[in-house]
């Protein structure tokens, strides 16, 4: 069975346990356990669309974010539970289960998420070498880009691109995406450098081979500009059309519908809606 199905499978265990709870009469407080246990989901399965540093979550726009996807998940379990009360007052049929029944199958379907994701991890992967070796990796990494970041405004995405694919040559792809990374992050990155992330985050085979969202990681990392923005989500887009097992890799709908809100009226927006479009299909064809 492919990985997307398996994962399919696993979430319609999570949507089960406040549908059981509807239909065995359970109180409302049930909303609140599982609304935390769709929140651990998704904390536990797209770790970077929650920053571990506290510095990160000053930020007015992330804690709105935050809070906006904490009331869309109370508001989903309300519906689901209320959808489970209406199933069993039509049919007529109360299951006599435990109180913790619905609550362990909801929250069994977390470790069973993450096993089928760390199982279907790439077999081809190099196994990964000391963490000397790593910081070593990525400080090569990181004077390989250099030359990237002295090039000139003007120069294009596809010539951007021919200088990611010499450095790639000489390095591991997750170590040039960690400087790519603390590059763009650090502030004072250039546009080609930019450019450059928005190309390696957005890479269909990048994201392939890495596990957990390298590309939400890129798509955060992004400062507010229309273009990079812009090449981010078209190319992000194609890959998803190609291969809609990389949704897991790229940033949520409430992310991208930020991002368009502050590049609105320019073709980033336009883009990015596209895409969080693609991603919500993809959200309910997994949910359904």
């Amino acid at each position: 069975m492919s990985r997307q199905r398996l994962l399919q499978l696993v979430t319609l265990m999570l949507y089960a346990g406040p549908l059981l709870a509807g239909m065995g009469g359970f109180g409302w407080i049930y909303v609140v356990a599982f609304a935390a246990i769709f929140l651990l989901w998704q904390v536990v399965l797209r770790p970077l669309d929650w920053p571990r540093d506290a510095a990160h979550w000053r930020g007015r726009d992330l804690q709105a974010s935050a809070l906006a996807r904490v009331a869309l998940l109370v508001l989903l379990v309300a519906v689901l539970f209320g959808i489970g009360r209406g199933i069993g007052g039509i049919v007529g049929f109360v299951p006599r289960v435990s109180s913790l029944a619905p609550l362990a199958l909801s929250l069994m379907s977390i470790p069973l998420a993450r096993l089928i994701e760390v199982r279907e991890a790439p077999s081809v992967a190099p196994p990964a070498p000391e963490a000397d070796h790593l910081a070593a990796a990525t400080a090569r990494a990181d004077l390989l880009l250099q030359p990237v970041q002295d090039l000139p405004e003007t120069t294009p995405p596809e010539a951007v691109a021919e200088h990611l694919r010499a450095i790639a040559a000489h390095v591991d792809p997750a170590r040039l995406h960690e400087a790519l990374l603390s590059r763009v992050r650090a502030g004072g990155a250039g546009p080609a450098l930019v450019t450059a992330l928005a190309l390696q985050g957005s890479d269909a085979g990048l994201l392939a081979a890495l596990p957990g969202g390298a590309g939400t990681a890129a798509f955060q990392a992004l400062p507010d500009l229309p273009a990079p923005l812009a090449l981010f989500a078209r190319r992000a887009a194609a890959a998803l059309a190609a291969d809609p097992g990389l949704w897991w890799s790229l940033p949520s709908s409430d992310m991208l519908a930020a991002r368009a809100a502050h590049v609105a009226g320019t073709e980033a927006e336009a883009a990015l809606l596209t895409l969080m479009a693609a991603t919500d299909r993809l959200a309910q064809r997994s949910a359904g």
